[in-house]
């Protein structure tokens, strides 16, 4: 089965990183109608594979299989908001 999501890619403190914004990987949980925990970003250590990278981080924590495509979806401001679809990881 495939899925769809949207993350964030903006540097901060000199670093490309990219925050997911479903999936259990935001690192916020909503607790009888309030937001908890804190933003999860993760660090991209190869920047020109940034498709290879993303893949990498949804297959580690069994959200994906593979990735299918990532597309841009928004620039705002130094933010970039891309699409992504990828294969659901059933174990």
């Amino acid at each position: 089965m495939r899925d769809k999501s949207v993350l964030i890619a903006m540097e901060l403190n000199g670093q490309l990183c990219i925050h997911f914004c479903d999936y259990g990987l935001s690192g916020l949980n909503m607790v009888k109608g309030e937001v908890t925990g804190r933003e999860i970003w993760f660090p991209i250590m190869e920047r020109s594979n940034l498709f290879l990278e993303v893949e990498r981080i949804l297959v580690a924590n069994k959200v994906a299989h593979n990735l299918v495509a990532l597309d841009i979806l928004r620039k705002c401001g130094e933010s970039i908001d891309y699409r992504f679809e990828f294969n659901v990881f059933k174990s």
